[in-house]
């Protein structure tokens, strides 16, 4: 930018927009979330590691308060827990402090920074600062504030700093992640279609009317692969639930914050890819405004029948996208918060953040049908051996399919 100005900030065009001017002049646009807040990001690399030689500083001295006591005889190092010396799980503060000796020196070395260590700083003192509070550390706040400043920054930039290169670093990192959800989302809709098959050939006989309908465990082929036909709901816990006959369609996916930051990606600037944009205004705004993606973050993608369409259209599945960026919060209010409490002591309690509610990413005053998700996922995928953009007739090949129409 001209007179040392800052980027431009993102704006919506190309978002709703198919043409091919606007999509070339979003994917140049740098994304509100990339955009550097540090201004001066030596003086504060500089104060960072000036902030965690202090608190080695700190951790060393309670070490030493430790040996004290123990050459008194009062505590036994490897028997007694004593929670003024001894961390989470009672890990020993010897063991903290060369947690923290040694992140101080992969973050400087030789008076060169290396700023690929800053996420693990931020991870690591996040994590003392949730389960080790109680050792009462002066100098690790300031570690929290400048690793967390420094981290917006850096972070979000692993994964590109443009829009365009967010969606291709995004595609090569999940690849085989969106493999496994078109598989599933296809496996469901096959599924749940020859149900409704199977309904009008018993001339609409309740499923639930023979006791071969009843849930039954499992069973597990030679492969060991569940037998997901016969996976249903438990009727002795169907409490409240309306459709208790049906099969239990759930896929829980545990991966990588890089996963997560990819996929959002991925959704987020489809449309540079020329897929249907299916992220609304208000979900677009929460992801620009998400800088950190913490423990339990999540995404769910929900998928929903109309059965009331024709098995022929590809409205009859429509989904919704929600996400949720975990437990994200001030560690350092949390436990102010916590001490407040006359009950339960903070000691005491089972060092759990509460996790953000999940909110909606795409339209909710329209149908997202399952063919646009689908579509989107399709596009980004990546081939194993050439890194490239799948082709549309080799993605929908590899699925035994023949490729949805656009809705």
């Amino acid at each position: 930018p001209p007179d040392g100005q800052p980027p431009p900030a993102p704006s919506d065009i190309g978002l709703e927009n198919d043409d091919k001017a606007a999509k070339k002049k979003a994917s140049a646009e740098p994304c509100l979330s990339s955009c550097f807040a540090v201004q001066q990001p030596l003086e504060v690399l500089e104060q960072l590691l000036a902030a965690v030689k202090r608190l080695v500083a700190d951790l060393y001295q309670r070490s030493k308060e430790f040996e004290l006591m123990e050459a008194r005889g009062l505590v036994d190092a490897d028997t007694e827990f004593n929670p003024r010396y001894n961390t989470n799980d009672n890990e020993s503060i010897h063991i903290t402090l060369e947690r923290w000796r040694k992140l101080e020196s992969n973050l400087c070395s030789k008076g060169a920074f290396d700023i690929s260590k800053i996420p693990d700083i931020y991870d690591m003192v996040k994590y003392d600062l949730v389960h080790n509070f109680h050792l009462q550390l002066d100098s690790i706040e300031a570690v929290y504030r400048l690793a967390n400043q420094l981290a917006d920054d850096v972070v979000p930039s692993e994964y590109g700093i443009m829009p365009l290169q967010k969606l291709r670093i995004g595609s090569c990192i999940t690849h085989k992640l969106l493999r496994k959800i078109m598989c599933d989302f296809n496996a469901v809709r096959e599924e749940t279609l020859q149900e409704s098959q199977s309904k009008k050939m018993s001339k609409g006989r309740h499923p639930r009317s023979s006791d071969q309908s009843l849930p039954q465990s499992p069973t597990i082929d030679e492969d060991g692969e569940m037998d997901e036909r016969r996976a249903k709901l438990n009727y002795k816990f169907e409490t409240g639930v309306k459709s208790n006959h049906r099969h239990v369609r759930t896929r829980l996916y545990f991966t990588s914050e890089s996963h997560i930051h990819g996929l959002l990606n991925v959704l987020r600037f489809s449309h540079l890819n020329g897929s249907t944009n299916i992220m609304s205004v208000e979900g677009r705004r929460k992801l620009e405004c998400t800088q950190e993606l913490d423990y339990l973050s999540h995404i769910v993608f929900r998928i929903f029948e109309i059965t009331g369409r024709d098995v022929e259209d590809p409205g009859r599945f429509r989904v919704e996208v929600l996400f949720s960026e975990g437990a994200h919060g001030d560690p350092i209010k949390f436990h102010e918060e916590m001490i407040t409490l006359e009950e339960p002591n903070p000691l005491d309690n089972p060092h759990v953040i509460p996790t953000v509610p999940m909110v909606p990413l795409t339209h909710t005053d329209r149908d997202v049908s399952m063919q646009m998700v689908l579509d989107i996922l399709g596009r980004a995928y990546v081939n194993d051996k050439t890194n490239d953009l799948a082709s549309d007739d080799e993605l929908w090949s590899m699925l035994g399919q023949q490729r949805p129409l656009r809705s």
